[in-house]
């Protein structure tokens, strides 16, 4: 499992991004067991997702592609990124959070309709991208 970040790291992160608050909570995100990513949600209001080894070039291509999608209202706010230590060394993006639960979350105890409706609401966000130009 992926060492996490201490809260003074968090709130750090948030002083770094401009954001003028004081870390009340820390959760950590449940992710598969595959993920690279470690996943914070700090205040309720943001997303913190940090990893080690190739993740500052992974976070600098999804940073783009987030802002040039950012007129889209599924997509999340880039808010800062950086490298830090984390058992070694690694690299965060710090991102808005959106209402709502992951699908990760939903998915078990969804039911037929529920999952139909997520697969469509998905797709529909899906598609809004890739109408986007290149």
């Amino acid at each position: 499992m992926p060492v996490t970040p201490a809260p003074q790291q968090c709130e750090a992160i948030l002083h770094a991004a401009g954001i003028d608050e004081s870390l009340v909570s820390l959760v950590i995100v449940p992710v598969p067991g595959y993920s690279v990513n470690v996943v914070c949600i700090l205040n309720d209001r943001y997303v913190l997702r940090a990893s080690s080894g190739d993740a500052g070039e992974r976070f600098e291509r999804e940073r783009r592609t987030l802002e040039r999608l950012q007129d889209l209202d599924v997509v999340p706010r880039v808010l800062g990124s950086g490298s830090f230590e984390l058992g070694e060394p690694a690299h965060y993006m710090l991102q808005t959070r959106l209402p709502g639960d992951t699908v990760v979350a939903r998915w078990p105890g969804a039911s037929g309709a529920t999952r139909h409706r997520l697969i469509a609401e998905l797709a529909e966000a899906i598609g809004s991208v890739h109408q986007r130009p290149a």
